[in-house]
């Protein structure tokens, strides 16, 4: 039997415990290698943010992010140099009072990014696989390079004991090494 000092000291505990456990999230995908990457996209494009729209949709109220990007470059698929393509996210953001979708790439305007994306017959882009779809260019004192944060998504990896594993970015790589393997993989015959 607990007497009325124990349940207190129990119950405090148990408070503190709690409240010491941080919520710990993230979406469970499976990695893609550039090759598969590319595979599955229909559409890759080096381009640059512009502007965003943030918004609720259907009788739902859904909220909803859409980014303008400006092309600067593209390495499969048809978009022209300057042109507008329209991504389209689900999930509002903190902004709208929303939480944002674990494992979403995030956008900031003015960025450099390559985008790895299939499309919509309205004329929308999606990220084909989430964050690791975006892969930023950083420009320095030294050639340009790309790197990728994939931080929120953990990974499946069959066969493995646990099987899941996650990482937060990819080792960095040079720009032209990365947008002629792409090109590579886009322009060659399927097996």
């Amino acid at each position: 039997m607990i007497d009325g000092f124990s349940r207190m000291t129990l119950a405090a505990t148990t408070a503190v415990l709690v409240s010491l456990a941080a919520p710990a999230s993230a979406t469970v995908s499976r990695f893609l290698d550039i090759h598969e990457h590319t595979e599955l996209s229909q559409l890759v494009v080096r381009a640059t943010t512009s502007s965003e729209t943030r918004s609720f949709v259907g009788k739902d109220g859904i909220p909803r992010i859409e980014t303008r990007f400006t092309v600067l470059e593209t390495y499969k698929g048809s978009a022209q140099q300057g042109a507008s393509i329209w991504l389209r996210q689900f999930g509002g953001g903190e902004q709208l009072g929303m939480l944002p979708i674990v494992g979403d790439a995030t956008f900031t305007p003015g960025e450099e990014v390559v985008l790895f994306l299939t499309t919509s017959e309205e004329g929308v882009v999606f990220l084909t696989a989430l964050s690791q779809s975006k892969f930023e260019v950083v420009r320095g004192d030294r050639l340009p390079i790309v790197t990728r944060n994939i931080g929120g998504l953990a990974f499946y990896q069959p066969g493995v004991k646990g099987g899941i594993f996650s990482i937060t970015e990819d080792a960095p790589i040079s720009l032209e090494l990365f947008s002629q393997t792409v090109r590579e993989i886009a322009t060659s015959p399927a097996p």
